[in-house]
């Protein structure tokens, strides 16, 4: 889940977003329900635990995903620095989507997962 090394088929990479994205969801409503607030204030409200485990949970979440893309544009015949992108709000999702339906540059008996 972490390497950055190797291509990701279209199907892995769709079902590893997925994952995520409900995994970011979980983390959310975790830290609603825990009491973390980060709206409006200059200082958000709640436990301090409850901030830091969900945040370096988010973080892992964010490096798994990173990594998917990378491998994914590896699969797709791109370079790897078009990742940048996934740092642009609107261009992240434009990138993701595309990945999606891209088709796989790199043979099925040649890639490695």
């Amino acid at each position: 889940m972490f390497s950055f090394k190797g291509t990701l088929g279209r199907r892995p990479f769709v079902i590893r977003m997925v994952i995520l994205f409900v995994l970011m969801l979980f983390v959310g409503a975790f830290m609603t329900a825990a009491g973390v607030d980060f709206e409006g204030d200059a200082e958000p409200s709640g436990n301090p635990l409850f901030m830091l485990a969900g945040l370096a949970i988010q973080l892992g979440i964010f490096v798994c995903g990173l990594a998917a893309i990378v491998r994914r544009l590896r699969d797709a015949g791109h370079s790897p620095w078009w990742c940048l992108l996934f740092f642009v709000p609107i261009a992240c999702l434009l990138i993701v989507f595309w990945l999606f339906i891209a088709p796989s540059r790199t043979p099925a008996w040649k890639a490695v997962n």
